[in-house]
């Protein structure tokens, strides 16, 4: 008897689910802190687009044409840029590495003294 009681006290009063309104979240952030975030993200995204993808895309662009390389190699200057990278990665690279090699050899011992 007692469970018929309970049961139409429930029926007739319901209970509500009762849903207190959250903060709207984007990216875990509060609305406040995802406005910050935009605000120092922009920058960043427009220095990158400037000097990052821009020069790239149009590094891209220009060495689609097979004109310009056939000129490129027709320069003067370009080969003999080609022969000063060349030294300086086959010499210059190697030298310095092997200076290195020495000054941590000298200062793993101690100095001088020993």
């Amino acid at each position: 008897m007692a469970d018929a009681q309970v049961l139409r006290t429930a029926e007739a009063s319901p209970l509500r689910a009762v849903s207190l309104p959250r903060p709207r979240r984007r990216l875990g952030l509060q609305s406040s802190e995802f406005n910050w975030a935009i605000a120092f993200v922009i920058p960043y995204v427009g220095v990158f687009l400037a000097f990052v993808a821009y020069p790239v895309a149009y590094g891209l662009w220009l060495g689609s044409d097979p004109a310009l390389y056939a000129e490129l190699m027709s320069e003067p200057i370009y080969q003999r840029t080609v022969v000063n990278t060349t030294l300086y990665l086959v010499i210059g690279v190697n030298l310095k590495m092997f200076g290195a090699l020495l000054l941590s050899g000298f200062f793993m011992r101690g100095g001088a003294g020993g």
